[in-house]
């Protein structure tokens, strides 16, 4: 292991014979691999090394410039395995996971993976610097989704309830508020409750204007305003809040 990727390099001559032989020795006195000295050293690019320690130990290289994998592929694998091993799923294969991994020696983290979800991997090589931005922009796309969805979701059942009539407010407050599943008062207090989870929030504030209801989420100490909630709808939320927090909704005047 200590010396990952070398004969592939010398068969490739991708470095010279006389900075490899101080690599060597670099990488004995310091107990490294010869791979990580030679990037050190600036002998080899990271790519270059990927493909040469891919067809050293026979597996697929992957150009993950080239390749796109689908949000549903990605959730083949749960997001702290991924984030934690530096992988990558690309789809299943007669009941064998194929894999991208960086590093072929890291035995640990395939059998983390193959126990974990219960199957066989199949796997192949990529640039560890591209796995790990390729997960950052896959996760940040996969939330930008989720939150617009959650956006979407939320101002339509906002709008729902900006056209609601002075009917339908005495109706959520005495009924929706104490428990109808599908009515717009539990369903926008649902997406809103789901919205903070996904944004990762402490707390969520819902603060009376003079024209609307603001809605702020608490994420990282700082307060983000979000939503608005048409004031007609105000009587209505609040209740629904106060049966979901186990509060008298009759009482209005003392603290609970």
């Amino acid at each position: 292991g200590a010396y990952l990727g070398l004969f592939a390099l010398c068969e490739a001559g991708l470095v010279e014979k006389e900075a490899l032989i101080k690599a060597i020795k670099a990488s004995r006195t310091n107990n490294k691999r010869l791979g990580q000295v030679l990037l050190e050293q600036g002998l080899v690019d990271e790519e270059t090394l990927t493909k040469a320690i891919a067809k050293q130990f026979g597996l697929e290289y992957v150009n993950l410039d080239k390749t796109t994998i689908s949000p549903d592929i990605i959730k083949l694998i749960p997001e702290d395995l991924i984030k934690r091993h530096n992988v990558l799923p690309l789809g299943m294969n007669n009941g064998r996971l194929k894999l991208i991994i960086s590093d072929p020696l890291d035995l640990d983290t395939m059998d983390i993976i193959r126990l974990r979800l219960n199957t066989e991997l199949d796997c192949r090589l990529a640039n560890p610097s591209k796995i790990r931005s390729y997960i950052q922009e896959s996760l940040d796309k996969t939330k930008k989704e989720d939150d617009d969805r959650l956006r979407h979701s939320i101002d339509a059942t906002a709008a729902e309830l900006a056209e609601a009539s002075r009917e339908l407010q005495a109706e959520a407050l005495r009924g929706e508020a104490a428990g109808a599943d599908d009515g717009p008062i539990v369903r926008l207090v649902n997406l809103i409750i789901d919205n903070a989870y996904h944004m990762r929030a402490s707390d969520i504030h819902f603060e009376p204007m003079a024209d609307r209801v603001r809605v702020r989420y608490r994420v990282d100490g700082v307060c983000l305003e979000k939503d608005n909630i048409p004031k007609n709808m105000q009587a209505p939320l609040i209740a629904r809040l106060k049966i979901l927090s186990g509060m008298d909704i009759a009482e209005k005047r003392l603290p609970q």
